[in-house]
């Protein structure tokens, strides 16, 4: 059985990478399963791509002030599949609709936010390809109110999917409210897979030498008094701060090393999503904030996952103090529990037997 994936493709963004990976991660246990977007943003990004890599990255010592992020991505990516039908590392100039439904059994929408009606293809929120080949799995919208003028989109859209799982309580709101059907709510797909498979392709930063860190990770604006708290909580504890997100680290990672600082981090500070997620996978004392991104508050799939995993306490503000307790014993069940709550919805979704070992 074939599963073709359409997801969102941003090479700056290490938590939607890593949600990719996941995705392919978990349908490979029910068949073949590969990417349906072009690899590569465009013919210019690959040729520079594909010099950096010939020189194993040796380039950037001779230009040193670039930002490399993008391609450290793309090699990432080389351990995910894609569709067979494009020429391998070349985008479609037509991407053929007669492609995108004959090369799959089902097609797989998500995860991420591929409904966010802001930065979303609207390919992803109406499909083309067949209603009854189309599930969208832990799809997430990113805010809690669709704006009225995207409202007949979503009530059409959504109603082309024979299966429905998203990745927030608010998300089950918004679709019910579309579809008349009240979706499952998921756990993020990078929470099912393995920590033990997470450390295996983890990689160390070149040139990261900090032993003992606090790591600091806000794709919104940072609040100054959490920062002043965080700086507090690293000379108490005899700890440097690394900021991943300014540019003295983020141009030099990629997702792989994303998560190795944060599996190594002794505390982690965040407004981020999926650093939060890796936080509790790696059992690591956290603090997670709101995010503001463009003045839209991007709170919601926050929300869900500390209520999810018992980790309100974590959620913090100007007001409050860093969290340094949490019962990851308890956590550890409620996971295992999740994940076969997502194998129940595949099973449902498609019908099959997972192909055990694979």
């Amino acid at each position: 059985m074939n599963f073709g994936i359409f997801t969102l493709n941003d090479h700056l963004n290490f938590g939607n990478r890593l949600q990719n990976y996941a995705v392919q991660y978990i349908f490979r246990q029910y068949g073949t399963v590969f990417n349906l977007q072009r690899k590569f943003p465009d013919i210019r990004t690959r040729l520079k791509y594909n010099i950096w890599n010939m020189t194993n990255g040796r380039i950037e010592r001779i230009f040193p002030d670039r930002n490399y992020t993008v391609y450290r991505s793309i090699k990432f990516c080389e351990q995910m599949s894609y569709c067979r039908k494009q020429a391998y590392g070349l985008p479609l100039l037509v991407e053929s609709k007669a492609i995108k439904k004959s090369c799959a059994d089902y097609y797989i929408y998500g995860s991420d936010q591929i409904w966010n009606p802001y930065y979303s293809d609207k390919t992803m929120i109406c499909p083309s390809t067949p209603k009854d080949k189309n599930i969208a799995f832990c799809a997430s919208f990113g805010i809690e109110k669709i704006p009225a003028k995207y409202g007949s989109m979503f009530s059409s859209g959504l109603k082309q999917f024979s299966h429905i799982s998203v990745r927030e309580q608010s998300a089950a709101d918004i679709a019910e409210k579309y579809t008349g059907i009240r979706p499952d709510v998921l756990v993020d797909p990078t929470m099912y897979v393995p920590v033990t498979h997470w450390r295996k392709i983890e990689k160390q930063p070149e040139n990261f030498t900090l032993k003992k860190y606090v790591l600091v990770c806000f794709l919104g604006r940072q609040n100054d008094n959490i920062m002043n708290k965080t700086a507090e909580f690293s000379r108490a504890n005899s700890a440097d701060i690394a900021d991943i997100t300014s540019e003295k680290y983020h141009s030099a990672l990629s997702p792989a090393e994303f998560i190795y600082l944060i599996d190594n981090a002794r505390y982690v500070v965040t407004d981020s999503f999926h650093c939060a997620v890796f936080s509790i996978l790696f059992h690591k004392p956290f603090s997670v904030t709101e995010r503001k991104d463009k003045n839209i508050t991007m709170n919601t799939r926050i929300k869900t996952l500390l209520d999810k995993f018992g980790c309100q306490k974590h959620y913090i503000n100007s007001g409050t103090s860093l969290c340094t307790d949490t019962d990851y014993l308890h956590i550890n069940k409620l996971l295992d529990s999740e994940r076969v709550k997502t194998d129940e919805f595949i099973l449902n979704s498609i019908g099959v037997e997972k192909n055990n070992g694979k």
